[in-house]
Order: C-alpha cells, then structure tokens, then sequence
C-alpha cells in the first residue's frame, strides 16, 4: 500500500531508537584492541542488517582522526553494500589515540537523525562540550555506548544531547 512509518526503529548494542539516517561513530584507537574491537564491529553488522530497505547509515571509524569513506556515508543497508563494508571494518585496526570530535561533526553535518558513539575511552572536555553544542543546535541526540570503561564522558554526553547511554562490560 505504500505506507511507510516516519522514523522506524533502530537498536545498536541495547539502545533502541529512531531514524531514517543512522551514524554510527565507533572507536578504533589501541585501547579498543582485540575484545573490544570485535566486539563493536560484531554490534555494528548485528544493527545494521536489522535496519529497513528504506533506512540509510553512515559509518565513522575514530582514532586520532577520521575514517570515513563516501560509499559508507547515507547508504542503503543492502547485503552488497554490507559486505563491503565489512570487509572495510576488518582493514581498520585498532591504533592510536581517542579524538572522536571530528567524527561526530561529520556525522552531524551529514544530517543524520541519531548517532551512536561507542567508545572505551574518556577524552578531552573540549571536544566533549563542542559535540554536546552542535547535537543540541541540530536537535540530533548522541547515544553514548561504553566498552569496559563506565565512562562519565560518555554518560554527559549522551544527557546534554538528549540521547541515551549505555555501560557494555
């Protein structure tokens, strides 16, 4: 019949919420080695594969910088594009430091609905303020995902940009 929900649902690693757009800002830095690592790309694949035909994500690996790739930024979650980007996760080790600022800005820029944020690590209060400030100014929430860290950050986050948060041991 043609009918289609406005925003339907979304879930990544517990939190349930809502969005054509979907970003997820996942943590790549040395800290998240191993575990912690599989652990987010496993939960990424898992949330993406339940989204509709109709949704679209877009992906930003963080360390000290961004890792985007257009093809991976307002895609469709069809199995091809899935798979590659699959493949892409499994050519991002985890190295270097926590800066996931960046990311979140071009999450936000890109209009998304929702961005999820997973992380193991605090960062700097800076950076922690400016993405509050810029969720706020396009009414988009950050739900704050920690893993093996209750990370404070994270949780402020999350509150100030009306999103959720959510402690992963």
């Amino acid at each position: 019949n043609g009918f289609r929900p406005v925003n339907p649902d979304v879930e990544f690693v517990g939190i349930k919420s809502q969005g054509d757009h979907i970003a997820y800002v996942i943590d790549i830095s040395a800290s998240m080695a191993r575990k912690r690592i599989s652990f987010a790309k496993r939960e990424l694949i898992k949330s993406i594969n339940k989204l509709t035909g109709e949704q679209r994500f877009s992906v930003f690996l963080f360390n000290d910088t961004n890792h985007s790739r257009p093809e991976y930024i307002k895609c469709h979650p069809t199995k091809s594009n899935i798979q590659s980007l699959e493949f892409w996760l499994s050519q991002n080790p985890a190295t270097g430091g926590t800066s996931p600022l960046r990311s979140v800005q071009n999450a936000i820029k890109e209009n998304c609905d929702v961005v999820f944020l997973l992380s193991d690590g605090e960062f700097d209060s800076m950076s922690m303020l400016e993405m509050i400030r810029v969720a706020k100014q396009k009414k988009t929430p950050i739900h704050g995902i920690s893993v093996d860290v209750d990370s404070a950050t994270l949780k402020q986050i999350a509150r100030q940009s009306g999103g959720n948060y959510r402690f992963r041991r």
